[in-house]
């Protein structure tokens, strides 16, 4: 799915007594224990190993702790959108996950709107990410509401 940037971008509404951040070091375990909740649903998707995860997206050329936007109610991580830097126009949102109990209250699309503005102050024109049909978490349905339409990817867009 892909959502263009070259648009009027919302302004992300966070929920009340929500606070936004950017990723620290020792943000790594409560966010891959959030990934790994988020995913839970998927059996195809078994989790990696700590060590494994964090250098495979840390030590990513698109790594950017900047863009790793982290959510927190009272102390705990909540949420959290983790973008990759735009390459050619083109940014990338790798991972969104909101805690279950936190859905529903507008918490996925401001991380999203806060991702694409983030993203287009880096020179992306666009955002692509991937998400599977069958998500039972509402994921498809947030995305179309945030602009993404599915298509393939066509050179030179």
């Amino acid at each position: 799915m892909w959502a263009s940037l070259e648009r009027t971008l919302p302004e992300p509404e966070w929920p009340d007594g929500v606070t936004v951040r950017t990723f620290r070091p020792d943000d790594a375990h409560a966010v891959k224990a959030l990934l790994d909740q988020a995913y839970s649903w998927d059996d195809s998707d078994a989790p990696r190993a700590h060590d494994e995860w964090l250098h495979w997206m840390t030590a990513h050329d698109e790594f950017d702790p900047e863009l790793w936007l982290l959510a927190e109610r009272d102390g705990t991580l909540v949420g959290c959108a983790l973008h990759w830097l735009p390459v050619d126009g083109r940014g990338w949102l790798k991972d969104l996950a909101v805690a279950e109990a936190e859905r529903g209250r507008g918490l996925g699309a401001a991380l999203v709107y806060a991702g694409f503005h983030a993203s287009a102050e880096r020179g992306a024109r666009v955002v692509g990410l991937k998400v599977a049909s069958r998500n039972p978490t509402g994921a498809l349905a947030l995305y179309e509401r945030a602009g993404f339409v599915a298509d393939s990817w066509v050179e030179g867009q």
